[in-house]
């Protein structure tokens, strides 16, 4: 019998004793299995039937061989070897080699009896290839350009959301020189965009060691959160046109990568549509924009958020937002659930009560978390479901609002109104 396998790419023949690789022809006896035993090591199967006045059969088929070697070990922190990557911006290594053939089949089965004629019993089936190993783990977050995951500061608010109610109106000073500076967050931004695009690592190395703007060499790439504060979710553009003209309407990198993600991703931001996505930092190009500051923690400082257990709130000291800390467990249609939030003090206590706008619920995301499990700091916010949640911010067309997602994929979105989906308030 012959059997073909085509695994990785490779073309596999596999006689009852060779082996056939591609072009080379490898016998199976001639290697060891990974773990140390012989190649050849199965027992033998002794044939079970018997024929009629004792006159035995051959012996049975032999047992089967040594299975595969093991995938190859894990990589190493793949992308700050990359050309131009910063090596405090990590990601974790790519799968190792695949394992090693498996051992030969087992031995011929058992003699037949002295009046029968011996037996000779079939070769065991080689071991097959081992798979590949698993990706080597992200190099942990511990510098300033690593992994930025939190606001430092008042999250600016689009001038639509604020004619609702909301705080904390987008401000801009033109500095005259090719930089912006945001007056609520303190950021300072590349004013005009290259045209080109690039993968995520030629991002990185363009902020932090091409570009040179203004007198300043401290450019680097966006964190996500830093990178939606711009995002000004009106009909066209979704930027101010007047303080960064000409943005082109394209996916824009974060230097945020996406934890838990099969493959090596890093989150984008849309300036056509503003919802926000992610992208293989392999192979994917998109545009750039620089900006310059201290950059925010990795994780959210011990100091963070202060719990009141009593009223059952969270006071986040970096954006001044209260939170509500436990979630009612039914969803609402967009309508209800800013009805809801208009009338929770009477539960929580104090006044001002509303359903948060899309940025203002991004910056309680936490992008340290895997994805498919909940974004969000467990200790501050306890049993929160990995659920879309709604926010206050209408889409273009009043048929639809943003949510986020805290779970899984695409985390900033919208959808129909009547659409159910969990809230959570704040003030």
């Amino acid at each position: 019998m012959v059997t073909v396998r085509i695994r990785f790419g490779v073309l596999t023949v596999i006689f009852p004793s060779i082996l056939v690789v591609g072009c080379y022809t490898l016998n199976p006896s001639d290697y060891v299995a990974p773990d140390g035993a012989a190649s050849s090591d199965a027992p033998a199967v002794k044939g079970a039937d018997v024929a009629p006045f004792d006159v035995p059969t051959g012996g049975g088929t032999g047992g089967g061989g040594t299975s595969g070697g093991g995938g190859g070990s894990g990589g190493d922190f793949g992308m700050p070897d990359a050309p131009g990557a910063q090596p405090d911006v990590p990601i974790g290594g790519f799968g190792g080699a695949a394992g090693g053939i498996g051992g030969g089949g087992g031995a011929g089965g058992g003699a037949g009896g002295t009046t029968g004629v011996d037996g000779t019993g079939g070769g065991g089936t080689s071991g097959g290839l081992g798979g590949n190993g698993d990706g080597g783990p992200a190099a942990p977050c511990e510098t300033t350009a690593c992994l930025e995951n939190w606001a430092e500061w008042p999250m600016p608010n689009s001038p639509g959301d604020v004619s609702a109610g909301a705080p904390n109106p987008e401000s801009y000073t033109d500095n005259g020189d090719g930089t912006v500076t945001d007056e609520v967050t303190g950021l300072m931004w590349q004013q005009a965009v290259p045209t080109a695009t690039y993968t995520w690592a030629e991002a990185v190395a363009y902020c932090s060691t091409t570009l040179t703007l203004s007198g300043y060499s401290d450019w680097r790439l966006p964190s996500l959160v830093e990178l939606v504060s711009i995002l000004d979710l009106q009909p066209t553009n979704n930027i101010d046109g007047t303080y960064f003209p000409l943005t082109p309407t394209n996916n824009f990198w974060s230097s945020s990568l996406v934890v838990g993600s099969p493959s090596q991703t890093a989150w984008t931001v849309s300036f056509l549509i503003g919802w926000v996505n992610s992208d293989s930092v392999s192979y994917v190009v998109h545009n750039v924009r620089c900006v310059r500051s201290a950059a925010a923690d990795a994780s959210a400082p011990p100091a963070r958020y202060v719990t009141d257990n009593t009223s059952g709130t969270v006071y986040d000291t970096q954006t001044k937002l209260t939170w509500q800390q436990t979630v009612p467990t039914r969803p609402y249609i967009w309508a209800d659930a800013k009805t809801y939030c208009t009338g929770v003090g009477t539960n929580l206590g104090g006044t001002g009560w509303r359903l948060p706008t899309i940025k203002e619920l991004v910056t309680i995301v936490d992008f340290s978390q895997a994805i498919m499990m909940p974004m969000i700091d467990p200790n501050a916010f306890p049993g929160t479901l990995d659920r879309n949640f709604w926010s206050s911010s209408p889409f273009s067309d009043p048929q639809f609002a943003w949510f986020i997602d805290f779970g899984l994929g695409s985390i900033m979105n919208y959808n129909f109104v009547t659409t159910l989906y969990n809230v959570r308030c704040v003030r």
